[in-house]
């Protein structure tokens, strides 16, 4: 199934190697001496910081504690779980201006700037926040804080925010000529120059490469040469000075020529990118300008990726100063989230030109919608409205020495129980009968080694192939969703993943029954943590060699430590550093490696994800315990636990993130899981949000782990989650029509999917239609038909 361990596991690592937490130290001994910007920290088995320290130790900032539990203590062996208290003492840099210093804790600190006592809340009492603003001149400063923990749960942090220091003093060029300006072939100049508030300059024109902020240089041109210098400060603002060495008696110098420069696409959609590539000659140097800006060497490329229509101009010139202009445009097409009206048909009649076309009814995204065999019991074929989905994906079927017991290499096993023989027909009759394509969910979590055995060389893979088409064909499935998770991070799995797509296509191009109707191949891929965006060529090739290519985009936050934050089940945005992860920048990420918008999908999991106390909503300090498992966090099951009417439950919405999520005042105690105190998690209004913005970005659609979990049999049957998804990304309706002819807007239809242009000449015509909805917005214009009329 398309879950998320395996995501997890990678992403894990990631995030452990970005920690903002690194503890070292040593045991009881004489003070350490602590590397600059370290902590010694000190601590002692009471409450009052009193006597000799049980435990001293350097640690690296910043000062984030969270003890809980019977070894809920800095160092079991020394110091008590409860009753101990603590001093860190530190000599940190700091710029003029005010800091701001934040605490957290549970119980009592105290924290010293300088021997001065800014915070005092040395009190027993819950989790508390201390605020203390403080004015710093620039340089070192002492800073300690004091802490002790009388019982329970023991948090100890510190933050240190600081203003944002003035910009440096812009830099200036005081001086920079040639001398002499004048000089005959074969002889020298000398270039000098002198500079204030820079942290170095950078030559171009006739010469090349990093100066000091100020110095001289000798040249000897060849021709009349100007020569170029760029100095910047500290914050890259930037100053520009030229000076001119002319060479009597020199040959006639070459005019620069810029013998390309051209944008691959020219037109792209919005959020996709070009490459800018130019190439010239008998140039010294170029520069950007318009919408890009800087020096350019004289042969290159660079990505670029406008949100408008834009225009991009490249300036070269010779040593001598001699310059010539280019320009390139990318033509930026914005993304229209209404469908295309379809089957357009034109006549010519006796009356006229008679138009008909297919109503709009459609968004014409796909939704992958996964049902869980294997719990069919719970979720009957009668209850299943196939009308949710664009396809119906039946799971599950496995490649032997998977995650199934028993098999062979190249042999597919059946994973859904009981599923297969009592409900997997039904299904696939009752899908095709709602104009819903059936696809075969084929892997899942730990079939990594039974797919590499599938694909190990071309004779067994040949057998997979056949095995997979075999049932399909027997079944009557429309195609294959190709759920590999595992031993994709070596070259070898990933050729092997990739000849699988290819050749399962290939061969399913030979059988009569996917020739009219092509077998449809879908892949499930993973979200992406900003910090490690490993998106490799590789994740492009699967792309083209499928027909859908669905991100996961769920399970994106947990308590993964390292003093990373409390984050959103499937948040669309609001991604940051310390909580990483968003569908949006998930989506980008696999844009700007090339994979087309068109076979891009979201995901949408629909469970949940809960933190355990003293986490109460996103962007908290998160160490406190989590659990994003769908089997406990699902859509049904949080109803039938009444996760929404707990004592002390709210409601939020977050805007930024555009997703729900309840805050407990109260724990609630949810048997081994609690007590929970945040639940973030997928309903009516989030998934909304989410299909509103695929259409925006013109994506293709979204994945739905599973269908299963948003069924309530004690509510009537019903679905909301998938009525939700229906509505969100399939749904559509046209309030009226635009009718083109040649290109020129002729009529407007408000009711009816037909219209007979009276009034066309004769000659040869062309003709388009295009959908309106609700307010008026046009949708894209059809594919155009030609008609003669006499």
């Amino acid at each position: 199934m398309p879950t998320l361990d395996a995501a997890f596991g990678r992403t894990f690592r990631h995030w452990l190697a970005a920690s903002l937490l690194l503890v070292c130290g040593s045991g009881a001994m004489a003070q350490p001496q602590c590397a600059p910007g370290q902590w010694l920290a000190e601590y002692f088995p009471n409450t009052e910081l009193a006597g000799p320290p049980a435990l001293q130790r350097c640690e690296s900032g910043p000062i984030d504690h969270y003890w809980t539990g019977p070894s809920g203590s800095p160092d079991p062996a020394r110091l008590p779980v409860d009753a101990f208290s603590a001093r860190w003492t530190a000599t940190l840099p700091f710029p003029a201006g005010t800091t701001r210093f934040i605490t957290f804790t549970d119980d009592g600190v105290r924290v010293f700037v300088d021997g001065q006592r800014v915070i005092n809340n040395w009190t027993v009492h819950g989790m508390a926040m201390d605020v203390a603003m403080v004015p710093l001149a620039a340089g070192t400063h002492t800073v300690r804080m004091e802490y002790f923990e009388a019982g329970g749960e023991g948090l100890a942090q510190l933050v240190m925010e600081s203003t944002t220091p003035a910009p440096p003093v812009p830099p200036q060029i005081l001086s920079f000529a040639a001398q002499p300006g004048s000089i005959d072939l074969g002889g020298n100049s000398t270039l000098g120059w002198n500079v204030d508030n820079a942290t170095g300059c950078t030559a171009s024109g006739g010469w090349s490469g990093e100066r000091a902020a100020s110095g001289s240089a000798v040249v000897s041109p060849g021709v009349t040469t100007t020569y170029h210098l760029s100095c910047r400060n500290a914050a890259g603002a930037a100053a520009t000075a030229s000076a001119t060495v002319t060479v009597r008696n020199a040959p006639p110098q070459q005019l620069p020529t810029i013998d390309s420069f051209a944008a691959t696409p020219a037109r792209i959609a919005v959020g996709d990118s070009a490459r800018l590539a130019w190439r010239a000659s008998n140039a010294a140097s170029c520069s950007a300008s318009g919408a890009w800006s800087g020096t350019r060497a004289t042969e290159g490329s660079e990505l670029v990726r406008p949100q408008a229509s834009t225009s991009y101009t490249l300036t070269c010139a010779n040593s001598a100063g001699q310059s010539v202009t280019a320009t390139a445009q990318v033509a930026v097409d914005a993304a229209n989230p209404r469908p295309p009206v379809g089957g357009l048909t034109a006549r010519a009649t006796a009356q006229g030109v008679r138009l008909d076309w297919n109503p709009v009814t459609k968004s014409g995204k796909w939704v992958n919608g996964y049902y869980t065999g294997w719990f069919w019991e719970t979720f009957p074929p009668e209850a299943v409205d196939m009308g949710t989905m664009t396809h119906f994906i039946f799971g599950r079927y496995a490649p032997g020495l998977g995650s199934l017991p028993g098999g062979r290499a190249g042999e597919l096993m059946e994973g859904a129980g009981t599923a297969h023989t009592q409900v997997e027909d039904t299904l696939i009759a009752k899908a095709h009968a709602a104009g819903t394509k059936a696809i075969m969910m084929i892997g899942g979590e730990f079939d990594g080694p039974g797919f590499m055995a599938a694909t190990t060389n071309p004779q067994i893979r040949a057998v997979f192939i056949k095995n997979i088409l075999d049932k399909a064909e027997q079944k009557g499935y429309d195609g294959a969703d190709i759920d590999w998770e595992e031993n994709l991070d070596t070259e070898q799995g990933r050729a092997q993943a990739l000849a699988l797509l290819r050749e399962l296509r290939t061969a399913a191009q030979q059988r009569p029954r996917y020739q009219a109707s092509p077998f449809e191949i879908s892949w499930p891929g993973f979200w992406v943590n900003v910090n490690f965006p490993d998106i490799l060529p590789w994740h492009v090739e699967v792309a083209h060699a499928v027909d859908r290519f669905n991100l996961m985009t769920y399970s994106m936050a947990g308590d993964w430590g390292g003093g990373w934050l409390s984050w959103h089940h499937s948040p669309l945005f609001g991604e940051a550093a310390n909580h990483p992860t968003s569908i949006a920048s998930t989506v980008q990420a696999y844009l700007n490696a090339g994979v087309p918008r068109a076979k891009l999908g979201i995901g949408v999991g629909l469970y949940g994800l809960f933190y355990n106390n003293p986490v109460t909503g996103p962007r908290q300090a998160a160490a406190s315990g989590s659990n994003g498992g769908d089997g406990v966090n699902n859509y049904r099951r949080l109803l039938e636990d009444n996760a929404f009417g707990q004592p002390g439950a709210v409601y939020h919405w977050d805007d930024l993130a555009k997703q729900s999520y309840i805050s407990y005042s109260q724990p609630w105690w949810r048997a081994s899981d609690a007590p929970v105190t945040y639940l973030s998690y997928e309903d009516e209004r989030s998934i909304a949000e989410k299909g509103k913005w695929v259409h925006e970005q013109g994506l293709g659609g979204t994945l739905v782990w599973t269908i299963n979990y948003g069924y309530l049999p004690q509510q009537g049957g019903t679905n909301p989650p998938m009525q939700a998804i229906k509505q969100a990304f399939i749904a559509a309706s046209a309030s009226g029509y635009r009718v083109y002819r040649n290109g020129t807007a002729i009529a407007t239809v408000a009711s009816g999917a037909t219209y007979t242009d009276a009034s066309a000449p004769s000659g040869s015509h062309s003709y388009q239609v295009a959908m309106l909805d609700a307010a008026g917005n046009e949708g894209p214009r059809s594919a155009a038909v030609s008609v003669q009329v006499p």
